[in-house]
């Protein structure tokens, strides 16, 4: 869920609804299932699976257990005092408690929140202007850099 993050720019809430039915590697895209944009319809948008990303899910997704969501906690995994019956959706606060718990400890552990990666998504090679060779371009004032927050990239050099 982390690299989906990383890699697509969504939002946490929308990989929490992402099904395993959104991934279609034949087009090499993720649906994300959005909320934000408009809250009396459904909508959403499609978005590039990066080759890191598309070898992990693909993986995911043989592997897996039952269940639709895509990230998805098993029964026998119990988390806080909540039990299952089966695999189901993780909720916003098992995804932040897995999030922290994933980065503690090492140089990330920096990151305090999901909407960081949003802003990591700008620099991904699928992002990046063409012939830029992978580098990113020079910080503007609306990364936050300019407004006295670090960035990402500040934050874990």
């Amino acid at each position: 869920m982390v690299l989906a993050a990383a890699h697509t720019g969504a939002r946490r809430s929308e990989l929490i609804r992402t099904e395993v039915r959104d991934v279609d590697f034949a087009s090499g895209t993720l649906v994300l299932r959005e909320k934000k944009r408009n809250r009396d319809k459904r909508t959403f948008r499609r978005v590039p699976l990066a080759p890191q990303l598309r070898a992990v899910l693909t993986d995911w997704v043989e592997t897996r257990r039952d269940g639709r969501h895509l990230s998805c906690i098993d029964e026998s995994l119990p988390q806080g005092g909540k039990r299952r019956d089966a695999p189901m959706e993780l909720t916003v606060d098992e995804a932040t408690d897995h999030f922290n718990r994933t980065f503690s400890g090492s140089k990330w552990q920096v990151l305090r929140v999901w909407h960081v990666l949003r802003h990591s998504f700008a620099f991904t090679p699928t992002t990046l202007p063409a012939g830029s060779k992978g580098r990113p371009p020079p910080p503007q004032e609306e990364e936050g850099a300019a407004r006295g927050r670090a960035t990402l990239r500040q934050r874990v050099q």
